[in-house]
């Protein structure tokens, strides 16, 4: 391990000593920590992402979209309106009351249990 010696200003030191106090680290190991932080390149999410994906395709737990379920999709986007309009749809949807209950009617469309 290489040693490095820094001088801190009195505020940038006493911050330091309560951070260890309050850790219950050496200020050496917060300081340690605190550089690692820093210093760590930060990771390239999108990549990752991008490996994942084209991993899962390699591997066939994952195709590719057609053209016609592409439009279908953007074609029922479009129908579904605005996102008032899909508040006001889902209201609707929890405040209605299906008398009988669905499950009861398939219950007696299937009928009696032999």
């Amino acid at each position: 391990m290489n040693t490095l010696s820094l001088t801190l200003p009195p505020q940038a030191f006493q911050r330091l000593q309560e951070r260890a106090k309050r850790v219950g680290q050496s200020p050496e190991a917060v300081a340690q920590d605190l550089l690692m932080t820093q210093l760590t390149p930060p990771t390239d999410e999108p990549a990752q992402l991008d490996q994942v994906i084209q991993a899962m395709y390699a591997k066939g737990d994952l195709v590719a979209m057609s053209p016609e379920l592409a439009r279908w999709t953007d074609d029922l986007c479009r129908s579904l309106g605005t996102e008032a309009e899909l508040q006001g749809l889902r209201r609707e949807m929890e405040e209605t009351v299906l008398t009988p209950p669905l499950s009861q009617v398939i219950l007696e469309m299937r009928g009696p249990k032999q």
